[in-house]
């Protein structure tokens, strides 16, 4: 396996739409799928018999270089990334639960530590007009946006929403040498969002916004690497 140490300029973030079940007995386009439901005899690739590895389930992504035929009861959607090009940053944290279980035979503190992993992040990046103004992205998870022409004949009104964001989180978004393409794939509700513009030394107008992984039906958070050619 190849290997290369990664720089910032490496990673980027994608936030995801995913596509139509597609089900039973179809073949799958060149892309990165989320599984719904796995069949009997299924058709979605195994694992390699490596030690410790089980096969992926429902909620978890396998990637089909177009040639994976679904099986009777396998159905999966197709995850499709944009790129997020007022984001400059990202950041994650993981966490677990600590509880002291210390006791009278004890020498030093003991602990249990949970199974359960809590995830948060931060997203980071530059007002960019036409970008971060617009319904759909981070902005419109807090705010409501009201978009008009220049004459004012129309306005269209979209509603602030707290939504469930699929984002993409790559630390190494393109192999060079044959090393893996590494990301996050995560379901995120964003918690917190911030804005500013300043005169004194006209620094580019920053915003940041915190999110924690949130509970989905769809999509299971996980780290994924893939080969490259």
């Amino acid at each position: 396996m190849a290997t290369k140490k990664v720089s910032g300029s490496n990673g980027t973030l994608k936030f995801s739409t995913l596509g139509v079940a597609q089900s039973d007995t179809g073949t799958l386009t060149a892309g990165w799928w989320v599984i719904v439901t796995v069949g009997v005899a299924t058709g979605f690739p195994v694992n390699s018999g490596a030690t410790g590895a089980a096969d992926v389930a429902a909620g978890y992504m396998i990637y089909s270089d177009g040639t994976v035929t679904l099986a009777a009861g396998d159905s999966a959607r197709l995850v499709t990334g944009a790129l997020s090009c007022d984001i400059n940053e990202w950041s994650l944290e993981f966490a677990k639960d600590e509880v002291e279980s210390t006791t009278f035979c004890d020498t030093s503190k003991t602990y249990i530590v949970s199974d359960i992993a809590d995830i948060t992040g931060s997203i980071n990046g530059i007002n960019m007009i036409g970008v971060t103004d617009q319904p759909g992205g981070i902005t419109s998870e807090f705010i409501s946006i009201v978009n008009t022409p220049n004459d004012g004949a129309t306005a269209d009104f979209y509603a602030s929403a707290t939504t469930i964001l699929f984002a993409e989180l790559y630390t190494n978004k393109e192999s060079t040498n044959g090393e893996n393409i590494d990301f996050y794939f995560l379901p995120i509700s964003l918690s917190s969002y911030s804005a500013s513009a300043a005169i004194q030394g006209s620094p580019a107008q920053a915003f940041s916004s915190s999110f924690r992984v949130a509970s989905s039906d769809d999509v299971k958070p996980a780290l994924y690497t893939r080969a490259g050619a």
